[in-house]
């Protein structure tokens, strides 16, 4: 940062003058420099991750009667759980038994996908 090296040629010339206050005010400044780059790091950092959710959130297809989601355009197709989702945001993939029940490892929910009106729609995924 522009800024920072600026500072620091201030405290050099400062250091030269002997004025130690002059001094003392412009390493508080650059500290405070400091901390407000790291602030702005940190929510650049937080922005990102809001939007890459936003996105997420925005591909999220719900199928009918039965706690499962999927996104769209996943050429994974795996099938993610509703409730956890709906929980804590956090996409947690089905373990799918004999393509008709899925199994949560976290919540523990098990459902049948025959129990969806949205079946056939559920049971392409896995062609």
């Amino acid at each position: 940062m522009e800024v920072i090296k600026l500072l620091k040629d201030v405290v050099n010339f400062a250091q030269k003058s002997d004025n130690i206050e002059i001094i003392e005010k412009i390493i508080t400044a650059q500290q405070e420099i400091i901390d407000l780059q790291e602030e702005l790091n940190k929510l650049k950092q937080e922005n990102f991750e809001l939007k890459q959710k936003l996105t997420t959130k925005s591909k999220i297809l719900h199928y009918r009667n039965v706690p499962i989601i999927t996104l769209e355009g996943d050429s994974k197709r795996i099938l993610y759980c509703a409730n956890c989702y709906g929980k804590d945001k956090t996409l947690i993939p089905l373990r799918v038994i004999h393509r008709n029940q899925c199994y949560c490892g976290i919540c523990k929910n098990s459902s049948y996908i025959t129990d969806s009106p949205d079946v056939s729609q559920i049971k392409e995924l896995f062609n």
